[in-house]
């Protein structure tokens, strides 16, 4: 960051390639965390789509079967299928919010722990020196 600010004083002192190098390295760092990143979020992505369209397509499957027997009527095909839609878009909606839980879960860990700690200063305590307040009259000149 300052080298970039203080571009003259790099070239002055001819650090160009040590600067550069150390850019890039830093760039590839950001860059790998960044694929990770995609990639987790992809498969979050991925695995609440499954979850979704799967229990639509078990519901349907299993809903025909069912009323193939004579085990079920057409109203209560579309009661379950119903069911099943909202439960299953319920549940992708909520494994997108995953990384949101986590980060809340360790703040709450980090001010829980902050709540729990103990004070090094007793409030309690009347020893020690203690401030001396003076009435008076403060003027403005």
């Amino acid at each position: 960051g300052m080298a970039l600010a203080n571009v003259r004083t790099v070239a002055s002192l001819t650090a160009e390639q040590q600067v550069v190098t150390k850019y890039g390295s830093l760039l590839q760092a950001h860059s790998d965390a960044g694929v990770r990143h995609s990639i987790a979020i992809g498969f979050n992505t991925g695995f609440s789509m499954f979850v979704l369209y799967g229990s639509y397509g078990l519901a349907f499957w299993y809903g025909y079967r069912m009323l193939e027997n004579g085990q079920i009527s057409l109203q209560d095909i579309i009661t379950v299928l119903y069911a099943v839609i909202w439960t299953g878009r319920g549940l992708s909606n909520s494994f997108g919010s995953l990384p949101d839980i986590q980060k809340g879960d360790r703040a709450a860990a980090v001010v829980m722990k902050l709540v729990d700690r103990q004070s090094s200063i007793n409030p309690k305590d009347r020893s020690g020196d203690h401030c001396v307040f003076s009435k008076g009259a403060i003027e403005m000149k």
